[in-house]
Formats: C-alpha cells, structure tokens, sequence
C-alpha cells in the first residue's frame, strides 16, 4: 500500500512430499482492498484494473511525497553491508 501499486501475490496449494502449501493467493487494489482471491484450491485469477487508480492513490496517501532518501542514503553503499568477518 506504501508504493501504491496493484499487488498480485502467488501462493502455492496442495502437498508435495512432506510439505503442505496453503495458497491464499490474491489480488489487491493500490489501496490494499483484496479484489479477487483464491484459498486452498487451485485456479487462475483474472482482473482488470484500472491504472489511474495508482495516481488517485498516490495523491491521497502522500507515501511517495514524504519519503526522505537522504535519510537511507548509506543502504545504498557497498560500505553499509560490511562486518567484521568480511573487512
């Protein structure tokens, strides 16, 4: 909801071997809103969206505005991952 974005997430189901995979596949809005969603069973989902909802999201909840990326800076520099085992 944060990037304001149209999430599909993809969930296994069924058992294989030893594991079991429980599925809860879904569809969601920029909002957050499940629009379609499966459970335990197997099946395809289809949605249509619609992208201008992106930018009436983005507008509203100002996520993408306050961002301060002056603050995570150093995350992006190789430095910040070092440790001790690897200096």
């Amino acid at each position: 909801m944060s990037n304001g974005v149209f999430v599909a997430a993809v969930n296994r189901v069924g058992t294989e071997k030893e594991m079991t995979f429980y599925g809860g596949s879904f569809v969601s809005n920029p909002m957050g809103e499940i629009l379609q969603s499966l459970t335990d069973e197997e099946g395809i989902l289809i949605q249509e969206v619609d992208l201008k909802e992106i930018d009436s999201t983005r507008n509203l909840l100002q996520f993408m505005r306050d961002r301060r990326p002056d603050t995570y800076e150093l995350l992006l520099k190789k430095e910040a991952f070092r440790t001790p085992s690897n200096v």
